[in-house]
């Protein structure tokens, strides 16, 4: 209601000089042209009604975060609620609350109460994609308290990670902590906390752990069992369904209706990339793209703008480096229509907005 009242709030949505909100505009509209014309069309429309909370969302960041107070205590409460989420199943798991895998080597699975966090895989994707904030905002802060918080939030979030028995999670922690590296001013640091974890792992979860993420790490990784080899023929499924819907997809959310149909499997594709052709097709995924480009590249653009250390910089680097944990974990999980990356690109786009609000005040203060 706020946004709607207020013009110059409104204003901030605008397009020119804005490649993100252009983008995402189109995508949203890219996504009702094909719910439309989508194979269930009930099933789409359930899902774009989702998708829409997911638009208001980024519509609320790009509008009404005014200060760079605002996005710092806005992204500190995000990694908060992401420790809360990873400490919940940190506290089931040491109660003996868990779910057992089927087959193979015992492995527990730590899981949150309830919510978005109750399957493991989502626990630990969830609390990936919020630890490169806790990083930078919170363990790089200059101020000694909030770097303490951050640390010991950080590690909550990281044994959350570990103890999830998440393969897709153990992945995203080698490329996060890989993103980590590059991005530091201390990588012989980086690379000595990254050996300690390696070999502090099999103490914390024991042998049956190492064993199952090594099998991953093999070269019969598609053969391994059902669960690895879901995701590779989710991708496969989804170029299907491309081809046999080109244009549009078979429309926001029917994946795994289409799915059931035409193979047999109503199963969720379990993977980024094929849920993505699925349902939106060549045009949808083309726009999703562009919508993800845009937002980066603005983001290494306004980095190379600000000074070293300042908290746009590291707010920034947490926007690339989560980025490229997603991408990562895309591999595993489906997640067009989280809420993740229209966040994220709001984020970019309060910050871009701040910068040239700043550059304005600086010329008319030179003016007067």
């Amino acid at each position: 209601m706020v946004m709607l009242l207020n013009f110059g709030r409104l204003q901030r949505i605008g397009f020119s000089g804005n490649p993100i909100n252009k983008w995402m505009f189109v995508l949203f509209g890219v996504m009702l042209i094909s719910m439309v014309q989508a194979f269930n069309f009930q099933t789409s429309w359930d899902w774009m009604i989702e998708f829409s909370k997911v638009f208001i969302f980024f519509l609320m960041i790009v509008t009404l975060i005014d200060t760079q107070k605002d996005v710092e205590v806005f992204l500190w409460i995000f990694g908060i609620l992401t420790c809360f989420m990873a400490y919940d199943a940190i506290y089931n798991y040491t109660h003996g609350i868990i779910v057992e895998s089927s087959g193979g080597g015992r492995i527990d699975y730590a899981v949150t109460s309830g919510g978005m966090g109750a399957g493991h895989v989502a626990l630990a994707n969830l609390t990936l994609q919020g630890m490169p904030f806790l990083w930078y905002v919170g363990v790089c802060n200059r101020k000694k308290i909030l770097k303490l918080v951050g640390v010991i939030l950080f590690l909550i979030c990281l044994y959350g990670v570990i103890i999830s028995g998440s393969r897709g999670g153990f992945v995203g922690l080698i490329g996060l902590f890989i993103c980590l590296t590059i991005f530091s001013k201390h990588k012989l640091l980086m690379i000595g906390l990254g050996i300690l974890l390696v070999f502090s792992l099999p103490i914390i979860t024991g042998a049956n752990y190492m064993d199952y993420m090594n099998k991953m790490l093999s070269f019969e990784i598609l053969n391994a069992d059902l669960s690895a080899g879901s995701r590779a023929t989710g991708l496969r499924h989804g170029i299907e369904m491309l081809i046999k819907r080109p244009i549009l997809g078979v429309g926001p959310g029917c994946y795994p209706v289409a799915r059931k149909a035409w193979f047999g499997w109503g199963l969720w594709a379990h993977n980024h990339y094929g849920e993505l052709m699925g349902d939106l097709g060549i045009i949808g995924t083309f726009v999703w793209f562009a919508f993800l480009y845009n937002y980066l590249r603005k983001s290494i653009q306004l980095r190379k703008l600000f000074q070293d250390e300042t908290p746009q910089t590291a707010i920034l680097t947490a926007v690339m480096v989560s980025t490229i944990v997603r991408l990562i974990l895309g591999m595993g999980t489906h997640s067009v229509y989280i809420f993740f990356w229209y966040m994220v690109a709001g984020i970019v786009i309060v910050q871009a907005r701040l910068l040239k609000d700043k550059n304005h005040q600086n010329i008319k203060d030179s003016n007067s």
